[in-house]
C-alpha cells in the first residue's frame, strides 16, 4: 500500500495547510515569524488506513507502515521491525542492532532520503555524531542522491568521513 499522506500542516495553526510537495524545510511560510520558524506536520487520510494494519504479521522494512509514513521514494535496506527484548528485571528494550546500520536513525534516514529523491534534490547534508556519519552515505548508495555527512570539528580524523563519499547523479 502507498502513503496516505495528504498535506503539510502548520503546528502553529492546524488550519493552515500546504501541498505535500515540495517539502517546506524552513518552516511554515504563513505562520512563521522572524523569531520563530513553526514546523510542519504531515496530515494523513486516516479514514483510509486499513483496519487490520496493526494485526498484520511483522515484516522487515517500513513498507508495512507505508500508509502512515510520508511517501517512500528511496529504496529500503530492511530497516525496522526490530524486536523488543525482555531483560531479566522485566524491563523491555528495543534491539536496534537488527537495523542495517545498528541504529534507530535508519528509519529517519530512509524517510529523509525519500523526501530528497522525490523532490529532485541532487544531495543531502546531514549533521551527525561521529559514530553515525557513514549511515546516510550507506542509505544513498541505493538512491540517486549524494550524501554529505558532517561531524563536529573535534572529531578525530580517522573517524571523520570524506565530505561526499559517493556521488550518484539523478537521472
Amino acid at each position: 500500500m502507498t502513503s496516505l499522506a495528504t498535506a503539510q500542516r502548520s503546528l502553529a495553526d492546524p488550519g493552515v495547510r500546504h501541498p505535500l510537495w515540495p517539502p517546506l524545510t524552513s518552516g511554515c511560510p504563513v505562520t512563521s515569524t522572524a523569531e520563530v520558524a513553526y514546523a510542519l506536520d504531515v496530515d494523513y487520510d486516516y479514514d483510509r488506513v486499513p483496519a487490520d494494519l496493526f494485526e498484520r504479521p511483522a515484516a522487515h522494512g517500513l513498507e508495512r507502515w507505508a500508509p502512515l509514513l510520508p511517501p517512500l521514494a528511496a529504496p529500503g535496506l530492511g530497516e525496522g521491525n526490530t524486536p523488543l527484548v525482555e531483560l531479566p528485571d522485566g524491563t523491555w528494550v528495543k534491539d536496534e542492532s537488527r537495523n542495517p546500520t545498528w541504529s534507530h536513525k535508519d528509519r529517519l534516514n530512509r524517510v529523509a532520503v525519500s523526501a530528497a529523491v522525490a523532490s529532485g534534490a541532487a544531495g543531502i547534508v546531514v549533521s551527525s555524531s561521529p559514530a553515525t556519519t557513514g549511515r546516510p552515505r550507506r542509505r544513498t548508495r541505493r538512491a540517486p542522491v549524494c550524501a554529505a555527512p558532517c561531524s563536529p570539528r573535534r572529531t578525530p580524523r580517522r573517524r571523520s568521513p570524506p565530505i561526499c563519499a559517493r556521488t550518484v547523479r539523478p537521472s
